[in-house]
């Protein structure tokens, strides 16, 4: 991902960009490049990230272009877990299957490379401590809504795996290190292919509708995207 963040692609950006990249190219793409620098991703890799939403698709693609062979999402709502399947990531319905356990048997009981905790709930951050192998690395990217606890167990996670934790926050745009930059060029050059992020289309005549599946939350949806017809 260092790499990625410094490359000059060479593409022209604004002529290879069509409308559905541009939907999808808000701050979603470059925040989550930041976080797989932080979980410093190498090749040969294995990624877990916790929470399957578009934010947590963004990290599992980042993660496969920066090498890692594995991505487990994991994820309690069955659709997400159905979606980031379809997009060929490995994914766990939390609720069925004990993540720990699944990434622990499918590491060979060493435990994933990185953890990224994207969900912000205490016990999806405890699972990330105890899913990341001995002296691997934990990203804390999910904010929560309220206090978060760890239970003395978890936290003997930390000692005794000699863990390093990172937080993440936003993106980095300067002239060192412009990650919306680098985000813009791999999707134009479908290094990052977005496009399936887009659930819905709807014309700004269905302005109504469009919001309503946002805010009823009664179907599935990743990025809805409104179109001139």
């Amino acid at each position: 991902v260092a790499a990625l963040a410094h490359v000059d692609t060479g593409v022209n950006v604004g002529a290879a960009l069509t409308n559905e990249d541009l939907t999808s190219v808000d701050q979603l793409a470059a925040v989550a490049l930041h976080a797989i620098g932080q979980a410093s991703v190498g090749i040969g890799d294995t990624v877990a990230v916790f929470g399957a939403g578009p934010i947590g698709i963004m990290l599992g693609l980042w993660a496969r272009t920066a090498g890692a062979f594995r991505v487990i999402l994991c994820d309690i709502d069955p659709t997400k877990v159905e979606f980031a399947r379809k997009q060929g990531f490995d994914a766990v319905n939390s609720r069925e299957t004990d993540p720990v356990e699944y990434i622990r048997t499918q590491t060979g009981g060493r435990g994933a490379d990185a953890c990224i905790e994207g969900a912000g709930v205490a016990q999806t951050w405890e699972q990330a401590l105890k899913a990341v192998k001995s002296f691997g690395t934990v990203v804390s990217m999910g904010n929560p809504a309220g206090d978060m606890t760890l239970t003395q167990k978890g936290y003997w996670e930390i000692l005794r795996k000699q863990l390093t934790l990172k937080g993440t926050w936003n993106s980095s745009y300067n002239d060192v290190r412009n990650e919306w930059r680098t985000a813009l060029a791999a999707i134009a050059s479908h290094r990052i292919d977005v496009r399936p992020l887009i659930s819905h289309r709807f014309p700004l005549s269905e302005a109504d509708k469009a919001f309503g599946v946002m805010r009823e939350r009664k179907e599935f949806f990743n990025k809805v995207m409104f179109i001139n017809r």
